[in-house]
């Protein structure tokens, strides 16, 4: 069965801050709204929640979903 991993890691220190999978592959669009409440659990006790993620293309669209965080897309090393 196919499915989608989010991981969530803090940008300054690179500490994982988040884990989940999603059954049936959604699109990578669909899954921040559902990885966001888990991370903002996990860094309740330290005073910080989410503000600005950066995602890769497969979320562009994802700023009406999640209206509390700013998002940007990474810049691909692919070229």
């Amino acid at each position: 069965m196919p499915v989608t991993a989010s991981i969530a890691i803090t940008y300054k220190n690179g500490l994982m801050v988040g884990a989940k999978t999603f059954p049936g592959n959604p699109y990578d669009g669909h899954v921040l709204h559902k990885q966001l409440p888990q991370t903002q659990i996990l860094l309740e006790n330290a005073g910080s929640t989410p503000k600005r993620v950066t995602v890769d293309l497969g979320f562009r669209g994802v700023d009406a979903d999640n209206p509390e965080v700013k998002s940007s897309i990474a810049a691909s090393t692919n070229q």
